[in-house]
């Protein structure tokens, strides 16, 4: 988590003081992506073999060549994106694992501006070994904290490239690192991850016209959305921040800003145990529904005292 200061970058430690300062427990990570260290020696080898994809990732540019067989091992997305005819056009899907020798003889290239490098680098090791280091490794909560935001990258990846299975990988990567360092985003870095963030939690299929109603965009509501909801309502509700909704005020505007709103309130409703706040009808504290400041001028306290007459 990091803010510019003048002409450098620093870090800030934004501590969420909902956590106990004890150790935390482990979150339970995903089963290993595609059962990859499974392969036979002569099946991992065929996936090795063929031509290479060029990825050119964020605004940088970061290279990366990838084994056109293991990406559509991984997603049928590959298939249609990259595989072509012998006549040079896009055919069909070929089935899993299997590009086409036709694929070898046009350019292989992608292009991801919109992308993390970080996040790329973390697909990579799961494209090949079917999983992710674990962040208990890293060396401190700023290291542990830099992994997430990486696998926010990698999740992004994966609902691009649609591979599901690992963007659940990606997901438990990211709380188990925020919970192993203590820290979360603060407001001005939740709603920007709030907005790259997907919007259904069906990959590609989050547009406007799709889901319609209020009730539909939040039943579809993609689950890193839901997570950051969740962050924000816990920090809004925990005694010792000066986080409150104003906050998140980026997160509200805009067309996604209803769908948060009514999921914000939500999830302090069910995160507090729906408890009773106190009623606004009784009579004490009435000049907080006034027009003016308290005082003996209030003339609900003049009637309670029996100064009303002349």
């Amino acid at each position: 988590m990091r803010r510019r200061n003048g002409g450098g970058v620093v870090p800030v430690y934004f501590r969420d003081f909902a956590y106990p300062n004890t150790r935390p427990a482990l979150v339970r990570m995903a089963s290993d992506y595609g059962n990859m260290g499974e392969q036979s020696a002569a099946s991992f080898a065929e996936l090795l073999s063929g031509p290479l994809v060029d990825f050119y990732i964020g605004t940088n540019r970061g290279y990366w060549s990838v084994h056109l067989k293991l990406l559509c091992y991984h997603s049928s997305w590959f298939a249609h994106e990259l595989s072509v005819t012998e006549h040079g056009r896009r055919g069909e899907a070929p089935t899993k694992g299997d590009c086409g020798e036709a694929a070898a003889q046009s350019p292989l290239r992608l292009e991801l501006p919109q992308h993390s490098a970080a996040g790329f680098v973390l697909l990579v090791k799961c494209l090949y070994q079917g999983n992710l280091d674990s962040p208990t490794v890293l060396p401190d909560p700023l290291a542990q904290y830099e992994h997430a935001v990486a696998c926010h990258g990698l999740y992004l990846l994966c609902y691009h490239f649609e591979m599901p299975l690992m963007m659940d990988l990606a997901m438990d990567s990211y709380r188990q690192s925020l919970n192993l360092s203590g820290l979360v985003p603060d407001a001005e870095e939740l709603c920007t991850l709030y907005g790259r963030s997907p919007r259904s939690k069906e990959t590609n299929k989050g547009t406007p016209e799709r889901l319609g109603t209020l009730a539909n965009i939040l039943e579809e509501m993609d689950p890193f959305r839901k997570l950051m909801i969740k962050i924000a309502a816990r920090q809004i509700m925990a005694p010792e921040t000066v986080e409150n909704a104003q906050s998140y005020q980026r997160c509200f505007e805009g067309e996604d800003g209803l769908g948060f709103a009514v999921a914000l309130v939500n999830a302090i409703r069910d995160g507090s145990g729906a408890m009773l706040f106190d009623d606004p009808t009784e009579p004490r504290k009435a000049c907080e529904y006034h027009g003016h400041a308290e005082g003996e001028a209030c003339l609900a306290r003049r009637k309670s005292k029996g100064r009303m007459g002349r």
